[in-house]
């Protein structure tokens, strides 16, 4: 066993100054790399979760374009695309273009005349 001198040597060179300062030195390094790797994940952990949204967003575009691409290769979508684009029909089709938007369109109902104009009617009052 050691004996109790050697033991407070070693007591003292374990509490001295330079041997704290060389203990914090070593945790401001470990915690310098600590905080380095946690940024890293954390920018991999945010490209991650955007990386994921785009390859959704991509997937359902190409199941967008698939189905238009099946569509136009048949005769009846290729059809539809050009009515939609140009307005277009087949020889001997009527087209029918209604103007104005579907809200300037109003459809008056019929309402029942009141009483006071049913006695200017009968009177032939009018303005």
């Amino acid at each position: 066993m050691l004996n109790t001198i050697e033991k407070r040597r070693i007591k003292k060179a374990i509490y001295s100054k330079v041997a704290l300062i060389a203990v914090i030195v070593l945790l401001v390094l470990i915690a310098r790399g600590t905080w380095s790797v946690y940024k890293k994940a954390s920018y991999a952990r945010d490209n991650e979760i955007r990386a994921n949204y785009e390859l959704q967003q991509l997937k359902n575009r190409n199941a967008f374009l698939t189905q238009e691409l099946e569509s136009l290769n048949s005769t009846r979508g290729q059809e539809e695309d050009l009515r939609k684009k140009f307005d277009v029909g087949k020889e001997g089709e009527k087209l029918i273009v209604l103007v104005g938007t579907h809200e300037s369109i109003q459809t008056a109902e019929p309402t029942s005349p009141s009483i006071l104009d049913r006695l200017k009617s009968f009177f032939k009052f009018t303005n």
